[in-house]
């Protein structure tokens, strides 16, 4: 424990969870880039950004839950899903750079940036 009472401690940003609120944000002006992905394309590479949501919701889940006795495993199940969709994500994005001409591994540069500092 750190020794502060809980009535003066202050909420503070958390790395984790503010690196899967960039995350989400960078998929979603990459992908909203015409340049990047034509709107045809859009449907598929929607569900890389509805991952990385999920992503964001579960680091804050994760975070927003106390980590005692009571609490600590299902904080650890909320990591452990964060890690999952980290993966899974990496999988879409994949996906993208092999289907799409112009999603290339340099375009994808800042996402998966974001993406190894949250758990890949």
């Amino acid at each position: 424990m750190s020794g502060v009472y809980k009535r003066n401690k202050k909420e503070t940003s958390f790395e984790p969870v503010d690196n899967a609120a960039k995350l989400q944000d960078e998929i979603t002006k990459y992908i909203m880039n015409e340049n990047r992905v034509p709107k045809r394309w859009r449907p598929i590479a929607f569900k890389a950004a509805e991952k990385a949501g999920e992503i964001a919701d579960l680091a804050i889940a994760a975070n927003e839950t106390w980590p005692d006795e009571k609490h600590i495993e299902k904080r650890r199940e909320y990591w452990r899903d964060c890690t999952r969709a980290c993966k899974q994500l990496d999988r879409k994005l994949t996906s993208l750079q092999n289907c799409i001409p112009s999603v290339t591994a340099g375009s994808l540069n800042e996402i998966i940036i974001y993406s190894l500092m949250n758990g890949q």
